[in-house]
């Protein structure tokens, strides 16, 4: 006997918020072939749209429009896609290039493996953060989270590459992101004041690059740093600043 999950259209197990998931994936993997293509800053703003969208799918399920039987794993898989392969691939491409551009005859051996490596470290360290996440859901705190969550976590990578800084400057740089996001620190939730700065940053590397040139990516890029560095010293401040209940009476 088929269960009622297996006998139904799986079209009519997705929610609203899981097709804002879905579209998502599609903005990831449309990076990634454009990207391929050559046509890089199209797979930037792609990313940063399915960075967008990420936030818009947890809006929508909050809202009354998800908790189908999809919702975590089908974000997991879309956040992987997204965050981890998106920007590992934009990466390898832009600094296996960057050799040839300075016309060396092939492509530096060392370099070339150090940019597979750190790209590789991305995709799979990306990948242990998510399934942690999953499965600890339940036991993590609802005001931050532990490691460096993957949208926060790709918006410097990107930057790094789309703004063409050298790769002994973005390499370390993955690298140290990429540690974040499987490391024990605890990295505050962005809600309240903290959203507006980010989807204006987000809003305005995509659609006023032409106006303002590099300006918003390295001001993003620098306040995504910020977040990096301060963020841990504000989930420790917060949970200093509680005072602990009382005991009670004997």
């Amino acid at each position: 006997m088929f269960s009622d999950t297996e006998s139904r259209s799986i079209l009519r197990l997705l929610t609203p918020a899981d097709y804002v998931t879905l579209t998502n994936a599609v903005c990831g993997l449309a990076a990634i072939f454009l990207i391929g293509l050559n046509h890089v800053e199209w797979g930037v703003l792609l990313i940063f749209a399915a960075i967008l969208g990420d936030g818009l799918d947890g809006l929508v399920a909050r809202s009354g429009y998800g908790n189908g039987p999809f919702g975590a794993k089908l974000d997991s898989f879309a956040d992987f896609l997204n965050f981890c392969v998106a920007p590992a691939v934009l990466l390898y491409h832009t600094y296996y290039q960057w050799e040839i551009i300075t016309q060396l005859r092939g492509p530096d051996v060392l370099t070339s493996i150090a940019v597979t490596t750190v790209a590789g470290s991305l995709v799979v360290l990306g990948m242990l953060r998510l399934v942690r996440f999953e499965v600890l859901k339940g036991n993590e705190r609802s005001d931050y989270f532990v490691g460096l969550p993957t949208p926060a976590a790709s918006i410097p990578i990107t930057l790094a590459a789309f703004l063409g800084w050298s790769p002994q400057v973005a390499l370390p740089l993955t690298l140290a992101i990429a540690l974040l996001m499987v490391s024990r620190v605890r990295f505050p939730k962005i809600r309240g004041a903290l959203i507006l700065p980010a989807v204006a940053g987000l809003l305005g590397t995509i659609f006023l690059r032409d106006q303002y040139g590099d300006l918003l990516p390295q001001l993003l890029f620098y306040g995504m740093v910020a977040y990096v560095v301060a963020g841990p010293l504000l989930v420790w401040w917060r949970e200093e600043s509680v005072e602990p209940e009382p005991p009670l009476a004997s």
